[in-house]
């Protein structure tokens, strides 16, 4: 699909791993950039913060799942360099959703005792856990249900 040849990508890349760390890490990069810019764009930080989240969770029979969420279970336990660069994403975006978090905070978008890195790690691990929730939707065995209840729980609108 490239016209290239095996040594041509080889020779770009090094090697098989190599080729994929680079995948990887542009999959990533490229994420974070949609992550920063939903956000930045809307009319509030919890707006902003919502509309990504959806977009993030939202599945269907195309989506097999996410290269990050994927790439952390399956790998990073066995490869210190997946390890590494997966590590390096989700700290990224836990800062990224800490200082969204912060600003909505400041706007009284949510409850002022919500500590922003802390809500954070939350929702990147509950998003990780809702993707692999999509990903088992996507095959039939997930809930929609499953799915607006993990949104509607974490971006509760009422009880600031």
């Amino acid at each position: 699909a490239m016209g290239i040849q095996r040594g041509s990508l080889y020779q770009a890349f090094g090697d098989k791993k190599a080729l994929f760390l680079a995948a990887l890490e542009r999959y990533l990069a490229v994420g974070r950039a949609a992550a920063e810019e939903t956000i930045a764009s809307a009319e509030s930080p919890a707006a902003g913060l919502r509309t990504w989240l959806e977009a993030a969770m939202a599945s269907g029979p195309e989506r097999k799942g996410c290269f990050a969420v994927n790439a952390t279970v399956e790998l990073s336990s066995h490869d210190p360099d997946v390890a590494q660069v997966t590590a390096d994403h989700w700290r990224q975006l836990e800062t990224l959703l800490a200082e969204t978090l912060e600003r909505a905070r400041e706007a009284g978008e949510i409850r002022g005792d919500v500590e922003p890195l802390d809500a954070a790690r939350l929702l990147v691990a509950s998003l990780a856990g809702a993707q692999v929730l999509a990903r088992q939707k996507a095959r039939g065995r997930g809930s929609p249900a499953v799915l607006a209840s993990v949104l509607g729980t974490l971006l509760a609108d009422d009880d600031r």
